[in-house]
């Protein structure tokens, strides 16, 4: 894969990430249980569902792309493999990531704040 693929996997995954973190940071400060341990169950669904297809792939590319300073990981390789699985696993670790990352930070963060307000 080139660099352009990669760079392209990195963009789209961050234009996927942002609202995914407003899924996770909604659903933490949803007032019902069943909304907030149902909404970080999915994220972490998600992420299971990113190892579960990386670990049976066939396709030849690296599990998941992610960002740096050249666009994409160092391992990627040019290969044959079909792009569309890395771009699936790409995208649902993304979107997964930003779930599980705003929800542990706005429950932290209430966690702190009922703690100094007691």
């Amino acid at each position: 894969m080139d660099f352009l693929a990669s760079t392209a996997i990195v963009i789209v995954g961050a234009v996927v990430f942002v609202p995914f973190v407003a899924v996770g940071f909604f659903g933490a400060l949803a007032t019902s249980p069943g909304w907030r341990f149902g909404v970080m169950a999915f994220g972490v669904v998600l992420l299971v569902l990113v190892w579960f297809l990386a670990s049976g792939r066939g396709d030849a590319q690296p599990a998941v792309v992610f960002g740096g300073r050249t666009g994409g990981s160092d391992e990627l390789a040019d290969t044959d493999g079909s792009l569309g699985g890395l771009w699936l696993r790409s995208l649902l670790f993304y979107a997964g990531t930003g779930v599980v990352i705003a929800w542990l930070l706005v429950t932290l963060i209430n966690v702190r704040n009922k703690a100094r307000a007691g």
